[in-house]
């Protein structure tokens, strides 16, 4: 037992450096929902969220009832509806409703304040705190947008405060804010070529971040 002590006087333990994250990028967070799918927000917020058949029902906090009425026929696609609770953000009154349409999806951001909704091109991902959500979308369908936006939550209903160039021939995915002024992505000029390929980058993607600079945000391509 001596012996051990003489050695850790005469070599003393060295702790490591944690290793470095890459250059320009900030580390990931996100905030998460208080629920996902409409089975298990409506058993845990049953003050809230009500199903009625092909009806979905919001109970909103102004005392009012939002209702989102499923439209299955085929005889119109053009009004073909099918709504779903995706995830429910209580901290900050937003409830994510999932729309299906004839061909496609898409998402609706909605108050449980006051019944008022945005539809971001793609989910929404929330910042730290809840104070902007991004929507990064990749696809090649002729029924969605891609690009990247920025919605600010400090006013009701939310508001873009960017949007990224769609001619610039530039696919985004999502990976991470790093704070309230700061959203890490990928970035790739490779078009993708099927579906499975849309929700993760290419190998040639390469890091790219938005970046909070006074009231604008600008895109910075990481070398």
């Amino acid at each position: 037992m001596r012996n051990v002590w003489l050695c850790l006087l005469i070599f003393p333990v060295i702790a490591l450096p944690a290793p470095a994250m890459p250059q320009n990028r900030v580390a990931t967070s996100e905030a998460p929902p208080a629920c996902k799918g409409e089975k298990g927000c409506i058993k845990q917020f049953p003050s809230v969220f009500l199903r009625k058949k092909n009806v979905l029902q919001l109970k909103l906090q102004n005392g009012k009832t939002k209702s989102f009425t499923n439209n299955n026929s085929d005889d119109d696609a053009n009004a073909y509806r099918k709504y779903a609770v995706a995830a429910f953000y209580p901290q900050w009154n937003v409830a994510i409703i999932d729309v299906g349409y004839y061909e496609g999806a898409g998402v609706l951001v909605v108050s449980t304040s006051t019944g008022s909704s945005v539809t971001p091109l793609a989910w929404p991902h929330f910042s730290p705190s809840g104070k902007e959500f991004a929507a990064v979308e990749s696809c090649q369908a002729e029924y969605c947008t891609d690009g990247v936006e920025i919605w600010s939550t400090a006013v009701d209903p939310p508001m873009r405060v960017y949007q990224s160039d769609p001619q610039a021939s530039r696919w985004y995915w999502f990976d991470g804010w790093g704070s309230d002024d700061h959203l890490n992505l990928w970035v790739s000029q490779v078009v993708p070529t099927d579906v499975s390929s849309e929700d993760k980058p290419p190998k040639d993607a390469k890091r790219t971040v938005a970046v909070r600079n006074g009231q604008d945000w600008q895109l910075i391509d990481q070398k």
